[in-house]
């Protein structure tokens, strides 16, 4: 019976080593199987700070000013010796930093006009012709707007000629000192229409003929520039 007993024991205590070893075995497995197919997280990459963005366009440097050369023609209506006279000339130079404008510019009559002072004093017809340039220095305001605002004041000097039919044609020189203010208009980035008034400032020439004649007086200006505005 004892031995009966031992074997049944044997035989209960084989079988439990048996189930224990099967477990292992199964739970090991499907450890394994679980690890090789988990999913490997993605790395997580840090968004760039807003701090950093703003940062870095903080520290973009401004744009340049623009410095080029211009040049157009230009037309002024004004007054000689008592009668409407129409200038055609050009102006031409360079801007520095969008604000100061240096260059030269030069005008003179159309056609002859009628001198009433002096045809009044000689008791028949005379022409004047008034021709003038010099150097010009001006300002720019608003030079970012497409609208803006100039002033400037040329100095130089003029040549008036006198002319009566059948008689002396006479030659004069004078100073002349001319301020401005006009407004500018982008029409596109190469061409700019302006418009203006002046008031021209001369000694006054004198004809053996005539005397002194006066050639100071206002104008009205229209012009087109040409240059790479951008």
């Amino acid at each position: 019976m004892l031995d009966l007993q031992f074997r049944h024991g044997s035989r209960f205590a084989l079988a439990l080593a048996l189930v224990s070893t099967l477990g292992l075995t199964t739970l090991t497995a499907r450890s394994a199987h679980a690890e090789e197919g988990a999913v490997t997280p993605l790395p997580v990459v840090p968004a760039a700070s807003t701090s950093t963005q703003s940062s870095s366009e903080e520290e973009r440097p401004a744009s340049r000013a623009w410095s080029g050369f211009y040049g157009g023609p230009e037309a002024k209506v004004t007054a000689l010796e008592g009668n409407a006279a129409l200038l055609v000339g050009l102006q031409t130079g360079w801007v520095l930093g969008e604000t100061l404008a240096l260059g030269v510019a030069g005008y003179t009559t159309a056609d002859s006009t009628h001198a009433n002072e002096a045809a009044d004093r000689l008791g028949r017809s005379a022409y004047v012709d008034l021709a003038y340039g010099g150097a010009r220095v001006g300002g720019i305001l608003g030079a970012r707007s497409r609208l803006r605002l100039t002033y400037g004041v040329l100095a130089g000097g003029a040549v008036v000629r006198l002319t009566v039919p059948n008689a002396a044609r006479d030659d004069q020189t004078t100073a002349v000192i001319e301020p401005d203010v006009s407004v500018e208009y982008d029409v596109t980035n190469n061409v700019r229409v302006v418009t203006g008034a002046s008031y021209r400032l001369t000694t006054k020439p004198s004809f053996a003929e005539t005397g002194a004649l006066n050639m100071s007086g206002p104008a009205g200006s229209l012009a087109v520039r040409f240059g790479n505005f951008e």
